[in-house]
């Protein structure tokens, strides 16, 4: 609230499931009358653009759930539009509080500076337990017992409060009943928090958890790997005072890990990510056939293939046979023998042909074309086996083949 006292600012917030409470609108507007300032909640883009119109420096706007006035596919031009509206707001000395469910880097890269940029980043913190305490009383009065148990099981989240609370007043269940109803409500907040997060992060998040079985990894290597702000606004991720690191930071770290299984067991549609890396890897597969093919002809000649692929050709004669060239009894009888090599063949090649001395292939040396390999694999078998991308794989690959781009232009061969 105190980012919000100065007029003529702009504020945003990650905002996740687990923080969010239904009465968060209510709150806020509460808090802002004792400052002498007019609250308006805005729902859709057009009352964004009304309420710009009019504003004034007694005013505070509130967009407490950005996605939800985007439109789905056209989210980037909105988001254009939607700044210099909020900007002539700020100019008017009127401030606007914006949170969203999902992260910021779940949102449009817009050219030049978004809102986001603009914008003064604040956390919601979990909940201590004397404000859980107090969140609990100011509802419904309970038993010193159930308020300690309230308090620990639900780890500082405004939405686990507002459930346990109902559950535990709801006379007419008995003590398993609640059990059951309360392990419900706590599984199905993760699914969301999980979902919210996109298939990136929690595909990172499960690396963690599922393959590594680390809950308490060092902060400065997660973050080498991950957005740790988005996990933090998410409620998955906290850091003590000392420094610890805590994944799944919940009483019962089963239920969380299972929803987090599901989550993304449950993802059938490719992210924007995904589809963009399938083709990404086309062009480079191609383009890397093409090159080692016309480096093969010009330094090896016109039976290149028999000499290069020699130790290969039955295998390559076998993919082929099975995929629709039966009487193919030679390499040299199909049209592009290096079209039946998986991509790590491919470079395997590329790191044989450059060699030691760096710049005689594409500008790279074999040691280069190693790493190259051995980043772009583990990247392309995760597209090949439909699994989730990782966070950062879609920077990786824009990365190696804008260099490979940029040092091909300086090299001979290839088409232009």
């Amino acid at each position: 609230m105190q980012k919000l006292t100065p007029r003529g600012v702009l504020v945003y917030s990650h905002v996740g499931a687990f923080h969010r409470a239904d009465d968060m609108a209510q709150q806020l507007g509460e808090s802002l009358a004792a400052k002498h300032r007019r609250t308006t909640v805005i729902s859709t883009m057009q009352q964004a653009v009304e309420w710009v119109n009019h504003a004034s420096s007694d005013d505070v706007g509130l967009i407490l759930d950005l996605e939800s006035i985007l439109t789905r596919n056209e989210e980037e031009g909105e988001l254009s539009r939607l700044r210099p509206a909020l900007q002539r707001a700020n100019e008017s000395g009127a401030s606007v509080l914006v949170t969203s469910g999902r992260p910021p880097l779940s949102f449009p890269s817009l050219v030049g500076s978004s809102l986001f940029a603009d914008a003064t980043h604040v956390r919601l913190p979990p909940l201590t337990d004397p404000r859980a305490g107090e969140w609990i009383l100011r509802r419904s009065p309970v038993s010193d017992s159930s308020l300690a148990n309230l308090i620990r099981h639900a780890n500082g989240s405004r939405r686990l409060l507002d459930d346990f609370l109902q559950i535990e007043l709801a006379g007419a269940l008995s003590g398993n009943e609640k059990v059951k109803a309360a392990r419900k409500a706590e599984y199905s907040l993760a699914c969301d928090v999980f979902a919210e997060l996109g298939q990136e992060l929690a595909s990172e998040l499960s690396f963690w958890v599922h393959d590594c079985e680390i809950f308490d990894p060092n902060e400065s290597d997660l973050s080498r790997f991950t957005d740790t702000r988005a996990l933090k606004g998410a409620g998955v991720l906290r850091v003590s005072a000392d420094g610890k690191v805590d994944l799944l930071p919940f009483h019962n770290k089963v239920i969380w890990s299972d929803a987090l299984a599901l989550t993304l067991d449950s993802q059938f549609d490719p992210s924007e990510d995904w589809v963009a890396l399938i083709q990404e890897f086309y062009s480079f597969e191609r383009r890397l056939r093409y090159d080692l093919r016309v480096h093969f002809e010009e330094n090896v000649g016109s039976d290149w293939a028999t000499k290069v692929l020699a130790s290969r050709a039955s295998s390559i004669l076998e993919l082929a046979r099975f995929d629709g060239h039966p009487r193919a009894t030679s390499i040299e009888h199909l049209r592009s023998p290096l079209d039946w090599l998986t991509l790590g063949v491919l470079l395997e090649l590329a790191e044989s042909v450059a060699g030691p001395k760096p710049g005689l292939f594409l500008g790279c040396g074999g040691e280069e074309w190693h790493r190259i390999g051995s980043e772009l694999t583990s990247v392309r078998n995760r597209l090949a086996h439909m699994r989730q991308l990782r966070m950062g794989d879609a920077g990786v690959m824009k990365r190696k083949l804008h260099i490979l781009d940029m040092r091909r232009k300086n090299n001979s061969g290839g088409p232009p």
